[in-house]
């Protein structure tokens, strides 16, 4: 578990041409915060076709996971622990600031692994949040999403009406 940062709230951003988007206000709030500035971490879901979100805080957290669970393995025996594989998702981190505004680039290689298109839709999940396509999540995102599929359908139906 994080520092006391918990992510929060949806948002739905266009991307244009450049690869940009924009973290929607809540989220945002909470990057700057763990990140101590204009940075966001950005990495493939090791399960789910999208990315995942998150500050510098959670970063840090996750490499002292890694190394707590190599400790509690050794202190009990076992000497096939793999932190590679466990940390695999390490691979993909790409660190970007963005502008106080939240717009942001996407690199082409994270559009491809997140399957994202024109569209991204971001999903507070605690610790963290996801960037999915709307379409792919609308398809594919698991049952427990319930509410945050309603958010998108939301977001969806009141999109270019003065709503972000």
């Amino acid at each position: 578990m994080s520092e006391g940062f918990s992510y929060g709230g949806a948002g739905l951003s266009i991307i244009d041409g450049k690869g940009r988007a924009t973290i929607p206000a809540e989220l945002r709030d909470v990057v700057q915060k763990s990140s101590g500035g204009n940075h966001v971490c950005i990495a493939r879901h090791p399960d789910l076709p999208c990315l995942i979100g998150y500050g510098r805080t959670e970063r840090e957290q996750a490499r002292r996971d890694i190394d707590e669970m190599r400790r509690v393995a050794i202190a009990n025996g076992q000497t096939d622990f793999d932190d590679e594989m466990i940390g695999d998702i390490a691979a993909s981190i790409n660190e970007t600031n963005f502008e106080a505004s939240g717009r942001f680039v996407l690199s082409q290689r994270e559009r491809h692994f997140g399957r994202l298109n024109d569209r991204v839709f971001f999903h507070g999940v605690n610790t963290r949040f996801l960037m999915w396509d709307p379409e792919v999540f609308m398809a594919s995102a698991p049952t427990k999403f319930k509410h945050a599929r309603e958010e998108l359908e939301y977001l969806l139906a009141t999109a270019g009406k003065g709503s972000k």
